[in-house]
């Protein structure tokens, strides 16, 4: 018993330590997380982490936060030759003799380093260790003659970068993290690295390309430069735009400048009628300085191309003109004759006299300038104070933009070419912003390219609320008037050619002859001039969804190359399509664009179970029997199926097949097969039908045709 005693009490000695000793940690494991002393350094660690600039530059994300453009750190590496030298600063004052047909002599710490460095290099980025030891050998020889000879400047008086190229994150950290180097630290060893990274664009360099911006000592514009202290801080920008709709604009954009010489470059903004958010800014060429090249890193057709619109702008003059109550919508005026008796030549037939509505359907110049005149008592004044009072022209904060201008100098004929869209200056986006505030019930939205920041301290997005410019721009009942108008400009006025649309469409055309900075004209001494063609609406009619701006530019045409160069044949179309596009896509799936091809797929000749597969994967209408071979033929755009005939010792029918269905089919019956080509079996030998013996040669022809 006694023996038990003591083994019992051997344990509970044992056990009250170790229950104290758990109370012990248990308490000092409280102490460390309440502390409030070790609470604030860890706050002011992750502080210091948070605001040092090590972190790396913020991605740029689509409206659903898919990437369009990451920041990819690339590094420099450099080593300062001149840390350390002379007498009073060597690690080891033993002095070896490195070289000796060299008189200079290196500490011995300073060769390790170097050795070590250049087996690091070799290992990382590739290359001969002796190569890089005798490079930055001799490095460290030329720094310590020049500073023999007093040729010491700045801080950093012989740093060299000893790779040309840069070295990726992994690289780095091999090279950063030798332990040997790393604990001997920068100051000692002189190797450091800079942070050097670029820009990936994961849809490719030129998506949206205009709009991202680029990265330089001075960014000049797009959300690069507009939010470059977020991004610096490591902050995402969330933008509006959305991938599919960006696709199909920047797609039906080159496109259509591509199939038409005459063009040299132009712009398409879609954009969301209840919130103002653009979904898709596509450009293509530049325009800059009066001239245009594929100068994209420079300009955003979009937001800084601020030119005269030409008859887009006579919208803007119908509506003022009908909120003044001083004209009616029925009301006809003059299409020929303008103040004073003065006549002109228009270039569409039109009567003397057309309604107010029919004016703008045929885009008349002086019928515009009449009813503005009317209007406004001829005073230009009042018609300038009446378009700011729209804020087309106010400056749009955050949208890189060139602010519109109006040339406030009044002579004879300026009241007439200011009501068709000369004598003021607008890029793509202010027209789009009224032409949406009309689809939007009189409601003029702020333009919205960024939706939020994502911050890089907590995750959370700091999102911009849709912001109103102008609640009201006009009366409900000039409103009215308007809208039907530009319906009727669809209907049966120059953009007719892309009525009947099944959703609807409602805008204004505009073809603008530009001015020629060079020349202080519009035209050339040979009467060669540029042009801009421009349509602006929005759609479905009935109840807008989304706004869009299509602007196409020419290169300098003569008259003849001109010749009917027109909106309503060249930027309405392009409009349509993109429409199209769009509301197939986002309003009503079942709608197929015109020319959207409707051709049913191509299928091969099979088995049964794969093309079952297929079939319900396309949702196509068709079923087969299980277990069997297949052919698929088209009649009539109609898929036709029927049953492969297969017969013992007569060869089988394997044209139309994919190789791997031909050799399994054949092998099975004892053939041994050849083949040339890629793609469908197009031809065989031997062909159908004859008879065949046990292990036959058979030669297949692939074609992808």
């Amino acid at each position: 018993m006694k023996t038990a005693d003591r083994i019992y009490k051997t344990i509970s000695v044992l056990y009250r330590l170790f229950v104290g000793y758990a109370i012990f940690c248990i308490i000092c494991g409280l102490f460390i997380v309440f502390n409030p002393n070790l609470k604030k350094a860890e706050e002011d660690e992750r502080e210091r982490l948070i605001k040092s600039e090590s972190f790396r530059r913020g991605d740029i994300l689509s409206s659903d936060r898919k990437p369009l453009a990451i920041y990819y750190p690339e590094y420099m590496l450099f080593t300062d030759f001149g840390v350390r030298i002379g007498k009073n600063y060597t690690i080891d004052r033993q002095k070896v003799s490195a070289d000796e047909k060299n008189p200079v002599k290196l500490d011995t710490l300073r060769i390790h380093i170097y050795k070590e460095f250049a087996q690091t290099l070799s290992k990382s980025v590739g290359g001969n260790a002796d190569d890089y030891y005798k490079e930055l050998y001799g490095y460290r020889v030329k720094a310590e003659d020049e500073k023999k000879n007093d040729k010491t400047g700045e801080k950093e008086w012989f740093t060299r970068n000893i790779l040309k190229d840069k070295i990726n994150v992994f690289q780095r950290d091999m090279i950063v993290e030798n332990p040997y180097l790393k604990q001997r630290g920068r100051n000692v060893t002189g190797i450091y690295t800079k942070e050097m990274g670029k820009r990936e664009y994961p849809y490719g360099d030129d998506f949206a390309h205009s709009a991202i911006g680029i990265i330089r000592e001075k960014t000049v514009s797009g959300i690069e430069n507009m939010y470059n202290a977020e991004l610096k801080n490591g902050d995402n920008i969330l933008t509006t735009i959305d991938i599919r709709m960006q696709d199909i604009c920047e797609t039906a954009l080159q496109n259509a400048i591509f199939g038409d010489k005459r063009l040299v470059g132009g712009t398409v903004i879609l954009m969301e009628v209840e919130t103002g958010d653009i979904k898709a800014i596509a450009n293509t060429g530049a325009y800059y300085q009066d001239y245009y090249s594929d100068i994209r890193d420079k300009y955003n057709n979009a937001t800084k191309a601020t030119i005269e619109p030409g008859s887009t702008f006579k919208t803007v003059s119908l509506m003022l003109a009908l909120e003044t109550g001083k004209v009616s919508f029925s009301e006809k005026f003059n299409t020929k004759i303008w103040r004073d008796n003065k006549q002109f030549t228009e270039k569409n037939e039109l009567d003397s006299f057309l309604t107010v509505s029919r004016i703008i359907e045929n885009s008349s110049n002086i019928g515009t300038g009449n009813m503005i005149d009317k209007a406004f008592d001829r005073n230009i004044d009042k018609f300038i104070q009446a378009i700011k009072a729209l804020k087309i022209t106010h400056k749009i904060e955050k949208m890189d933009e060139i602010r519109p201008s109006i040339n406030q100098n009044s002579n004879k004929e300026t009241m007439l070419k200011l009501s068709h869209g000369y004598q003021i200056k607008l890029a793509p986006v202010h027209i789009l912003s009224f032409y949406n505030a009309i689809a939007n019930n009189g409601i003029m939205m702020k333009p919205r390219l960024v939706q939020g920041i994502v911050s890089r301290r907590t995750g959370s997005t700091k999102i911009f609320e849709p912001e109103i410019i102008n609640k009201a721009i006009c009366s409900k009942s000039t409103l009215d008037s308007v809208r039907l108008a530009l319906s009727r400009v669809v209907g049966w006025g120059n953009a007719r050619r892309i009525a009947k649309s099944p959703y609807g469409i409602a805008g204004k055309t505009g073809t603008a002859r530009m001015w020629l900075e060079n020349v202080k004209n519009y035209e050339t001494p040979d009467s060669s001039s540029r042009d801009l063609s421009s349509f602006c609406g929005y759609f479905p009619e009935k109840k807008p969804k989304y706004s869009c701006i299509v602007a196409l530019y020419t290169k300098l045409l003569t008259k003849s190359e001109m010749k009917n160069f027109y909106a309503g044949s060249t930027a309405a179309p392009l409009f349509r399509k993109i429409s199209d596009r769009i509301y197939a896509l986002y309003c009503d799936r079942d709608f197929v664009p015109a020319d959207v091809s409707t051709n049913i797929p191509v299928i091969k000749n099979t088995r049964s179970e794969n093309l079952s597969v297929i079939s319900k994967k396309l949702d196509l209408p068709l079923s087969v029997d299980s277990d069997t071979w297949i052919k698929v033929n088209t009649v009539n755009k109609k898929m036709q199926v029927s049953e492969l005939p297969l017969k013992r010792g007569i060869v089988p029918d394997v044209t139309g097949m994919g190789l791997r269905d031909a050799v399994f089919l054949l092998e099975n019956r004892g053939f041994r097969v050849s083949y040339t080509g890629i793609g469908t079996v197009v031809k065989q030998s031997p062909e159908q039908g004859v008879t065949y013996g046990s292990g036959q040669k058979i030669h297949l022809t692939l074609s992808t045709n």
